[in-house]
């Protein structure tokens, strides 16, 4: 049985059972991985503290014919204060489904770990704002579907190429960007944007995590922002989704 260790945060984790418990972790050097926590209950009581949702550490794994193994974690962050608020809560718990759902197993992504643990890190802030959190969400959805390939494009009308100027702006999650108004017309799923919510998407495209809090903009812009990419999420996914509780929570 080979064993190592890798940098990661843990997703999700099952209840116990006799024979252990199921965490879902995205590691640094495996990408999303499912591991079982065995051993006796003292043993597992040890982990447990360790293995809640939303902690990061380094994870130390056995890979065997039976899957991977949690034998060992040296945590860095229990995220506490995270958990001590239901938005912040429902906020991490939307970035966690995310990623278990639409990302494949075994397949790392160093720049998806870097965002993930940056956004449970901001979230683990004692003194964060309603509006910083609808900020932070949409700039995690936008870069979390980038990184997969099927970001939505803002620069300009993603039908007619041309040059996006203030008036009927909409946005088509089929054609993957903002329309001119003209555009916007002839597309079916085509759905209304506001002005300041495209140069939103736009400053949010382009700007680090360290400077998502400082952007200004209208509480109005915010929440269409929140509810376009809470509309995307369900695009890709196909299907219901329990984080669209999480989203009402948040907005």
């Amino acid at each position: 049985m080979a064993t190592f260790s890798t940098e990661g945060v843990v997703l999700s984790h099952s209840s116990p059972t006799d024979s252990g418990r199921l965490v879902t972790l995205y590691t640094w050097g495996h990408g999303k991985l499912q591991a079982r926590l065995r051993g006796s209950h003292k043993t597992l009581s040890k982990l447990a503290g360790n293995m809640e949702p939303f902690c990061d550490g380094l994870f130390f794994l056995a890979h065997g014919p039976g899957g991977y193994t949690v034998i060992g974690v040296d945590a860095a962050s229990p995220r506490s204060a995270l958990k001590r608020k239901l938005q912040t809560t429902a906020a991490a718990s939307i970035v966690a489904e995310a990623v278990i759902r639409l990302t494949h197993d075994q397949q790392p992504d160093r720049r998806l770990f870097a965002v993930v643990q940056s956004v449970f890190s901001f979230l683990d802030q004692k003194a964060l704002r309603t509006g910083s959190l609808l900020l932070l969400i949409t700039w995690f959805f936008l870069r979390f579907f980038s990184l997969q390939g099927s970001g939505l494009e803002f620069s300009q009308c993603v039908r007619c190429r041309k040059k996006l100027t203030p008036g009927t702006l909409s946005i088509s999650f089929s054609l993957g960007g903002a329309l001119c108004g003209e555009c916007g017309r002839l597309t079916s799923d085509a759905q209304a944007l506001r002005a300041d919510t495209l140069k939103l998407f736009r400053l949010l495209n382009e700007a680090p995590l360290a400077d998502v809090l400082r952007v200004k903009t209208s509480t109005a812009s915010l929440v269409q922002a929140l509810n376009v990419v809470s509309r995307l999420y369900r695009y890709h996914l196909e299907d219901s989704s329990p984080a669209q509780q999480f989203f009402q929570a948040l907005s």
